[in-house]
């Protein structure tokens, strides 16, 4: 079994966003069995400490990692061994990976779908 996975970091509206790829290959029987998923997600900073990382990491105790974010995945996505883009419920539709239509198309749907939901999350360490 083969596992293979990557993060692209990115900023929109003024949130962190990330998108984790992962690829899993299996062969079973001489047949090659190839899975992957796509995950969006949000973080957010858990301490407003700017000095040193290393000190950051012993100084506060609501620290998880020493990057100082918490990871929220918001929305997933199936992908078959065909390169066909399947949704998890919240958003409906079928895009394909040669397509580089369907996939900015199911790029903005689903940011725009869970744009709020990460609102809702980035700010609820700081509202009362």
């Amino acid at each position: 079994m083969t596992y293979s996975a990557e993060r692209i970091e990115f900023e929109f509206n003024s949130l962190r966003f990330y998108i984790d790829f992962t690829l899993v290959a299996s062969e079973r029987d001489g047949q090659s069995n190839i899975k992957g998923s796509i995950i969006y997600g949000t973080n957010r900073t858990l301490c407003f400490i700017f000095s040193n990382k290393q000190k950051d990491c012993e100084r506060c105790e609501r620290i998880i990692r020493c990057d100082g974010l918490e990871d929220k995945p918001l929305i997933s996505f199936k992908v078959t061994q065909h390169g066909m883009i399947q949704s998890s419920g919240k958003l409906e539709g079928e895009w394909w990976i040669e397509d580089k239509s369907d996939l900015l198309e199911l790029h903005y749907r689903t940011l725009d779908l869970i744009w709020k939901e990460a609102l809702d999350w980035a700010n609820e360490i700081i509202l009362p």
